[in-house]
């Protein structure tokens, strides 16, 4: 059978894929300026006319929204962490509650909380200038969330007692060994060498655990975020039951404005 042509052929699902795939390297190839921006809304409206979810879509967004933080690097390892993920909707009081909750209980720390705008941030400065915040700025009913932690004081921690240590030990290499000349100054700089690359795994094996931890608590908060929604989406459905005549009488005002106290109640 002769295949249709032109602009009528149909393709199919992983041929489109494919085709928009190649169409966005050839228009990124051929522009010198960098080419354009889409906001995350108009990318999911042209999504949904592709008859693909825009909650796709935000998850996508989500995983690239930032770039991968490089596993080391002069000190051996990063001194800070930036955890970024879009949700669907805005994050209500509830939920953002029961999210600083569970950071305090993970820094162990009250910290600060302030909202501004369409953002609420959770700051904390603790000892060795060790700084973290969570962060949720709603737009066009999605909600980034962003863990940052940073400590520049990390690599001082791991490297200056090394440091002090090759300091004590440079009488031993010049004058209990008897070294003098170059043989002595070589091995004295291959010791120091080696503790630098003890210094710099430690440093490393530090940051690494620290960025499986903030890992844990994301996961925590997204399992606050997706709870909160099922419970919202609860409350939401009780309320429509219980108003589906024009004759019913008016709503009782305790149960909305308390429906934020009692999801909180439930999650704790």
């Amino acid at each position: 059978m002769q295949e249709e042509s032109g602009d009528h052929k149909v393709y199919d699902e992983k041929a489109v894929s494919a085709i928009l795939k190649r169409a966005t390297e050839l228009q990124a190839s051929s522009r010198s300026d960098g080419g354009f921006g889409l906001s995350l809304a108009e990318l999911q409206q042209i999504a949904a006319e592709a008859g693909i979810d825009p909650r796709f879509v935000a998850a996508a967004a989500s995983e690239t929204s930032h770039a991968p933080e490089p596993e080391t690097n002069f000190w051996g390892g990063p001194l800070n962490h930036t955890i970024e993920w879009m949700v669907q909707g805005e994050i209500d009081d509830a939920a953002w509650e029961g999210m600083v909750a569970e950071t305090r209980r993970y820094f162990k720390d009250t910290g600060e909380v302030r909202s501004w705008s369409n953002s609420k941030e959770w700051a904390h400065s603790g000892q060795n200038s060790v700084q973290a915040h969570v962060t949720a700025t709603s737009r066009d009913n999605l909600t980034r969330i962003q863990i940052f932690w940073n400590e520049p004081t990390l690599a001082a921690a791991t490297y200056v007692p090394l440091l002090v240590l090759s300091l004590i030990s440079l009488p031993i290499f010049f004058e209990a060994l008897a070294l003098t000349g170059f043989t002595g100054a070589a091995l004295y700089a291959g010791w120091v060498a080696i503790l630098a690359l003890i210094a710099r795994r430690i440093t490393s094996e530090i940051s690494g655990r620290k960025k499986r931890n903030l890992l844990e608590l994301k996961a925590r908060l997204e399992d606050i975020v997706k709870e909160d929604a099922v419970l919202t989406s609860s409350d939401s459905t009780t309320v429509k039951s219980g108003s589906s005549s024009l004759f019913d009488e008016p709503e009782d005002r305790s149960d909305t404005e308390g429906a934020t106290s009692r999801r909180t109640r439930q999650r704790s």
